[in-house]
């Protein structure tokens, strides 16, 4: 039995393989890509996932609050979220009114990193060291008091 002629030459004169890159460098490229890929997607899952947290945390501590806002965060509502989370944003940077607060410059960040994925890690970051240091705070304040 006689083989094929290409299965006599070496894998870069393939049909259809280009003879500048070899097969095993092209199979080996593909597979890191894949790995690539594979490690942003579960970046990417960890981000929401640790952002999905943040919104939990923030219902729980301000029901009145986080009700609203767990709503807003559900899928469907990019329409509405982003201009409220940009709205939330400046009635932040204008909290020297006595309308607006300082607490509405997170809360208009953690609406916004819901569709820009770029902001979830620093916005929930952020979120997670503002709780810490208001809880060592409080705790101060305790201890201070007795």
């Amino acid at each position: 039995m006689t083989r094929p002629d290409h299965a006599r030459l070496p894998a870069d004169h393939l049909p259809g393989a280009s003879p500048a890159v070899p097969a095993a460098t092209g199979r080996a490229a593909a597979t890191r890509e894949k790995l690539r890929l594979s490690r942003e997607k579960l970046r990417a899952h960890r981000e929401n996932m640790r952002l999905k947290r943040q919104f939990e945390r923030l219902h729980r501590d301000f029901p009145r609050l986080g009700g609203p806002l767990h709503r807003l965060s559900k899928p469907g509502w990019a329409m509405v979220r982003i201009p409220v989370g940009i709205m939330f944003v400046v009635g932040g940077l204008l909290s020297i009114l006595p309308v607006f607060g300082l607490w509405m410059l997170p809360v208009g960040l953690l609406l916004l990193a819901v569709d820009v994925p770029s902001m979830r890690r620093p916005v929930s970051a952020a979120m997670i060291r503002l709780r810490r240091r208001a809880d060592v705070y409080r705790q101060r304040r305790k201890s201070k008091r007795k």
